[in-house]
């Protein structure tokens, strides 16, 4: 059922690997972006992707780009590699249609925001995180260093995300009520409320149960006045002051796949 691509970059390409080649399963491993990119472009219609988050936001960003009539026949599976595998424990081993949300000409099926989360992602990418601490709680680990040692937020907000799922980085549900199929995108804006204040805040959006204000949208523009970074996917995907977002509706399949 589908092709197998995998991203020989993943933390857990080795293991995965293993499973398939004991599995008989055949395979192509891909090192680079350009790689991928011309593995995708020379596929069949049925893909399963091997990677973390930030594979299916390279895999949506080329997708996006495909003609019309090649993207309707398209359908994913996903074989999670990655740290979070955020889309994948969201959609667990669930068919159907989900949106994908567009801001300024790039693409991402998670979610994703500005301040925090943006400094967080940025972190994780360092050559020592990526080495010492490649697991999956990684994402906490960082979030508590920044609140003991400061983190600088985006003006007077700790965070403003922009999902199409409830949680990001495995661990935060952002917003519990977001949906990735009804054709709207969450916005959740969370002030700054200092550090005891900030700590029982993070607390709240782990459990899910906080009461940050929260806006559903088709599309909106965030506008800064001065030049800022989001993240998406756990991808730094753009900066810029102006953030126009836009989604597009019941725009990629899944399939169900399971080794």
């Amino acid at each position: 059922m589908g092709k197998i691509i995998l991203n020989a970059n993943s933390g857990k390409f080795r293991k995965i690997r293993r499973v398939l080649d004991k599995k008989g399963r055949t395979y192509v491993a891909s090192k680079s972006l350009q790689e991928f990119k011309r593995i995708i472009l020379s596929s069949g219609n049925e893909l399963v992707i091997g990677g973390g988050d930030g594979t299916i936001n390279a895999f949506v960003n080329i997708y996006m780009q495909l003609p019309k009539r090649r993207k309707n026949k398209i359908r994913l599976g996903i074989i999670p590699c990655g740290r979070a595998n955020d889309l994948w424990r969201h959609m667990a081993g669930r068919p159907g249609l989900i949106d994908i949300i567009e801001v300024n000409g790039r693409f991402f099926v998670t979610g994703g925001g500005f301040g925090l989360p943006c400094e967080v992602a940025e972190k994780a990418k360092c050559a020592w995180y990526r080495g010492i601490m490649a697991s999956d709680g990684i994402y906490a680990w960082i979030v508590l260093q920044k609140l003991i040692f400061g983190y600088k937020g985006i003006d007077e907000h700790m965070l403003i995300s922009v999902s199409n799922q409830p949680f990001i980085g495995k661990h935060f549900r952002i917003s519990p009520e977001a949906s990735n199929d009804d054709g709207l995108m969450d916005i959740c804006l969370v002030r700054k409320s200092g550090f005891f204040g900030d700590m029982k805040t993070v607390a709240k959006i782990m459990a899910g149960n906080h009461r940050a204000r929260h806006i559903r949208k088709k599309g909106y523009c965030i506008s800064f006045n001065s030049p800022k970074t989001f993240m998406a996917d756990g991808e730094l995907l753009c900066t810029s002051k102006i953030f126009r977002f836009k989604v597009h509706k019941k725009s990629l399949s899944m399939l169900a796949y399971k080794i």
